[in-house]
């Protein structure tokens, strides 16, 4: 009798800790994100709540380490990555290139530039993930956002998250990044609980999701028909490989230096 308690106990903890997974861990990457957003309006989800458990979840979040990799980056690091796609800026932003009707932003294509960029940089590959923002928005130009994506990646002294955006000239918390999206929001027509929209940034959603979904809609990194090496993308993710394996990083300068025969802590003292 004591042995099946103790089994049953077991089995609760166990399920206790599978419902406390992360939303990224046990979500399906195929997802798409315009229909999740469509079924959790027509259900009543409050967006607020919905996306504070988001943010509460990824502040709080200490990703699994592996051996010789670096936990995370610092402020200072990530700034470098920023002013690196900044010069890149050619290859990473020619819409003239790449997107004839100028309504593609690319903004999923330099979040794939990030997250290839701190794996050279040997970054653990936990630390690293995509944050996701779907709903009507002021974009650039006349053109109207109805999503945006950032990668995030885990800072080493802190503990929280930045998100690398060339949006912004600086790196930003995940935190502020959230606030900076909620300020373009654009929806006047979101309804919840059937009542008059008085604040219309309750109307986006975020999510974050692993690092390799491409966008709101995409699947996870392929190169088949209507993954990265489609036609529709003129060839804008081959000149992204070909700029990255261009790129000379020595060992010295990779952010894992050091890091071969050990798991580095996430924080220092």
């Amino acid at each position: 009798m004591r042995f099946y308690l103790f089994l049953v106990s077991i089995f609760f903890i166990l399920a206790g800790q599978a419902n406390e997974l992360p939303e990224w861990k046990t979500f399906d990457i195929q997802n798409n994100l315009y229909t999740l957003r469509e079924e959790e309006i027509s259900t009543g989800i409050d967006f607020d709540q919905a996306n504070k458990r988001l943010l509460d979840s990824i502040n709080s979040y200490s990703p699994d380490l592996a051996l010789g990799r670096a936990p995370g980056i610092s402020f200072e690091q990530a700034r470098q990555l920023l002013q690196e796609a900044d010069r890149d800026n050619n290859e990473l932003t020619s819409q003239s290139k790449f997107e004839k009707s100028n309504v593609l932003g690319l903004c999923f294509g330099r979040s794939i530039f990030f997250h290839l960029m701190l794996l050279r940089y040997g970054v653990n590959k936990d630390s690293i993930k995509k944050i996701f923002v779907i709903g009507p928005m002021s974009g650039t130009g006349d053109v109207q956002w109805q999503f945006h994506t950032a990668t995030i990646v885990k800072d080493t002294t802190s503990g929280r998250w930045w998100a690398l955006d060339t949006t912004f000239s600086e790196p930003l918390s995940v935190d502020e990044w959230i606030r900076q999206m909620k300020r373009r929001s654009q929806d006047t027509t979101f309804r919840i609980f059937r009542e008059n929209l008085v604040d219309k940034t309750k109307s986006l959603r975020f999510y974050i999701t692993q690092p390799e979904k491409i966008g709101p809609s995409g699947w996870k990194y392929n190169i088949k028909l209507g993954g990265l090496f489609d036609p529709f993308y003129n060839g804008y993710f081959k000149d992204i490989f070909e700029l990255i394996k261009k790129k000379n990083i020595s060992p010295i300068q990779k952010f894992n230096y050091g890091l071969k025969n050990k798991c580095d802590v996430l924080f220092s003292d």
